[in-house]
């Protein structure tokens, strides 16, 4: 996992080197899994890292709300991320893009599940950020593994997600994307911002 993140934050940066107008988080075809590696891979993208922030614990995108109403942050705090407290993957020399309140577009569709509805979620209330696509495929619950007597696991949704501003999602509905569109209009929206003329 942490190979993983170091791998994709290192492509952010290879890029980013280059000169950016904006960015382009394409979740398509994220059809779930770890939520980890890729919400730590996409850190310096989440606008999350800074310190200035009284109100809350730095780092927070988003949130695991369970049945009681206890609500457990997800966050990504100078390249590690953390459920709650607990850390979970770490990046050693993790980057920071040059903008940090760079447009960025996120791509999401009918093939975007679960984890990858999470980091969509982690962009939701980020400034200058937009959603383009279709609907997702409604499963941004969390899932928690149980132990069964003959050592199977089985995965249980045992929580909701909530954004950074606090907007719960309902475990089996879909996202619904800002702007209904393909990649190209979602690109072309971009390239037509200010910041890429």
């Amino acid at each position: 996992m942490d190979t993983y993140a170091k791998d994709l934050q290192g492509a952010i940066a290879q890029v980013d080197q280059q000169g950016v107008c904006g960015w382009v988080v394409d979740l398509f075809d994220n059809e779930g899994g770890n939520m980890w590696p890729g919400l730590t891979g996409i850190g310096p993208l989440l606008g999350a890292d800074s310190d200035d922030r009284d109100d809350q614990i730095p780092g927070v995108v988003g949130y695991f709300a369970d049945v009681d109403g206890e609500e457990i942050p997800w966050r990504y705090h100078h390249g590690v991320t953390y459920w709650g407290e607990e850390p979970v993957v770490a990046v050693p020399e993790p980057y920071t893009v040059s903008d940090p309140e760079a447009q960025i577009v996120v791509l999401m569709g009918s093939r975007t599940h679960s984890s990858g509805e999470a980091l969509a979620i982690s962009l939701t209330g980020r400034p200058n950020t937009r959603t383009f696509g279709f609907p997702t495929a409604g499963t941004p619950s969390a899932m928690f593994d149980v132990t069964l007597s003959d050592d199977a696991l089985m995965g249980i949704a045992a929580a909701t997600m909530a954004d950074r501003t606090g907007h719960v999602y309902d475990p089996v509905g879909s996202l619904i994307p800002d702007q209904e569109g393909s990649k190209l209009d979602a690109i072309a929206w971009l390239l037509a911002q200010p910041a890429c003329q």
